[in-house]
């Protein structure tokens, strides 16, 4: 592959599936991902799954980062009721590798 990126877009988990649910699309995922030969991989989406991809990947040796952001609030606005909408940036600081347990 060499220094190419791709993106793999995250899916979208329902918040009622089991952890088995998971497991069944985080294999998927896996082996779908496998398939490119990965030098690294992004992480990030739905918690348990990215704890779960993450957990795969690192045991086969491939390492995992997480993009980390500076949010800037841009605007706060109130609405018609009294809600209140707040708009924020954020500004891609770097690539954190996930930690691996001790």
């Amino acid at each position: 592959m060499g220094d190419e990126i791709l993106d793999v877009p995250f899916p979208d988990v329902p918040p009622t599936d089991t952890p088995e649910q998971i497991a069944t699309l985080g294999d998927a995922l896996v082996l779908s991902v496998l398939l490119l030969s990965p030098s690294a991989i992004m992480v990030q989406g739905e918690f348990t799954l990215a704890f779960y991809l993450v957990e795969a990947f690192e045991y086969r040796g491939i390492p995992c980062f997480a993009a980390t952001t500076r949010r800037v609030p841009s605007e706060t606005t109130i609405l018609v009721g009294g809600a209140v909408e707040k708009r924020s940036r954020f500004e891609f600081v770097r690539l954190r590798r996930y930690p691996r347990p001790h």
